[in-house]
């Protein structure tokens, strides 16, 4: 974007004094010369041309994977420290304390938090 940007500022300034726009409307006239000139000269076609999206997998969590993450360690009271609030984790069933513990504490789009333990 940055080159392209670079040829704008150079290359359609350009073309504009040797055109003679000096109005909007000439301007636009130029630049809608310009544009299919200048994409069919730097126009690359696509190495493979089928589409390059895919399916997520089927029960992925769309929620857990869009949002922002952040690490955290436990402290010796089970609670997690995260945006001047202390969160308190409550015990699990396979683990009865988290202290200690490296967790991953996700902010998720709706303002909702989820702290994960080893997914």
């Amino acid at each position: 974007m940055e080159r392209q940007w670079g040829t704008f500022q150079d290359r359609l300034v350009t073309e504009l004094r040797l055109a003679g726009a000096s109005t909007t409307q000439g301007a636009n006239r130029v630049l809608w010369g310009f544009l299919p000139r200048f994409n069919a000269r730097f126009d690359v076609p696509p190495a493979q041309p089928s589409l390059a999206y895919r399916q997520p997998p089927p029960g992925l969590c769309l929620e857990g994977v869009l949002c922002f993450k952040y690490q955290r360690t436990v402290a010796r009271d089970n609670t997690v420290r995260f945006g001047g609030r202390s969160l308190q984790l409550l015990p699990g069933l396979e683990r009865p304390s988290y202290a200690h513990a490296q967790v991953e504490v996700q902010e998720r789009l709706d303002g909702s938090l989820v702290v994960s333990y080893q997914g």
